[in-house]
């Protein structure tokens, strides 16, 4: 950790999908490459891969995703952001303003905050696993549907769409510019969704 990196953030770990219906998400992703390859023990959340993107999508029906999907539709409900260490990162959001997600509440075991839209930012540790996550929290499928990858080799950035006067309620250890100094783009998710 330093200044230029009070987090500890080494990259994205993996982007958790949601939905109302998740049938057309897994379509979407298969479509793009991703192969299908593990789940979770005991809960509705499938995970996809292409080189170093790691998808997660879930299809519970109960709980924080289920809500998430209820109040946004097809959305990305939790990311995972890799750091050197979990606690560190969710000590320092925390103190930087972050407001940190009580326990029973995430879907996935990992020290959380609340993102943007109230979505979730899970703090992974990247360093000294013996194993990745997939291979620990997940089983492999019995047949798992394995696609040709299309070219897709990592997430370099995300960006979030949010209604107009969001960003200047809701605080984020991410946000590196003020709010006034945010444009609005015009961008309405429902006209960038391919549903």
């Amino acid at each position: 950790m330093d200044e230029h990196n009070p987090l500890g953030m080494r990259g994205i770990e993996f982007t958790e999908f949601c939905g109302p219906a998740v049938d057309a998400l897994e379509t979407l992703f298969l479509e793009f490459g991703f192969s299908k390859l593990r789940r979770h023990p005991t809960k509705d959340i499938t995970y996809f891969r292409q080189n170093d993107i790691h998808f997660l999508l879930n299809g519970e029906r109960q709980g924080f995703s289920a809500a998430f999907a209820q109040a946004h539709g097809p959305s990305i409900c939790s990311m995972g952001w890799r750091v050197d260490d979990a606690q560190q990162a969710l000590t320092e959001a925390v103190r930087r303003g972050a407001r940190p997600v009580p326990a029973g509440i995430p879907d996935l075991p990992y020290p959380a905050i609340y993102g943007i839209g109230d979505s979730l930012i899970y703090f992974v540790e990247s360093l000294g696993r013996t194993a990745p996550i997939y291979d620990i929290d997940f089983v492999a499928l019995g047949s798992p549907a394995i696609r040709d990858a299309k070219g897709f080799e990592r997430i370099d950035h995300l960006t979030n769409n949010v209604p107009v006067g969001e960003m200047s309620t809701n605080p984020s250890p991410a946000r590196t510019r003020s709010a006034s100094s945010l444009r609005n783009t015009g961008v309405r998710g429902s006209s960038t969704w391919p549903f």
